[in-house]
C-alpha cells in the first residue's frame, strides 16, 4: 500500500529509480513514467543503482526480479540496509 500512497504524491516531487538489465525495457518504463509527470532514472546494474541511491534520494525503486549478477530483492535489501529512511 505504501507504493500506492507514494504514487499519489505530487508528481513533480516523486523520483523513481528503475533498475533493469534490459536497457530497452528500462528506457520504455522511464518514458511511461516521464509522460505521466514523474521523474524517473533508469540504470542497468546494481552498482549504478547503489551509487545513485548514495548520491540522491529516491521515493520508489522498480527493480527487475532477476538481474544478471544478483536478484532484485538483494538490491532492495542492500539499499534498505544503507538507507533505512
Amino acid at each position: 500500500m505504501k507504493f500506492l500512497k507514494i504514487l499519489h504524491q505530487d508528481k513533480k516531487d516523486l523520483k523513481a529509480l528503475i533498475v533493469d538489465g534490459d536497457g530497452a525495457r528500462a528506457t520504455a518504463l522511464t518514458e511511461v513514467l516521464l509522460n505521466c509527470g514523474y521523474t524517473a532514472t533508469p540504470v542497468e546494474d546494481t552498482m549504478s543503482a547503489q551509487m545513485l541511491v548514495d548520491s540522491e534520494p529516491f521515493d520508489v525503486m522498480l527493480v527487475q526480479e532477476k538481474l544478471s549478477s544478483e536478484l532484485g530483492v538483494d538490491v532492495v535489501k542492500s539499499v534498505r540496509a544503507s538507507h533505512p529512511d
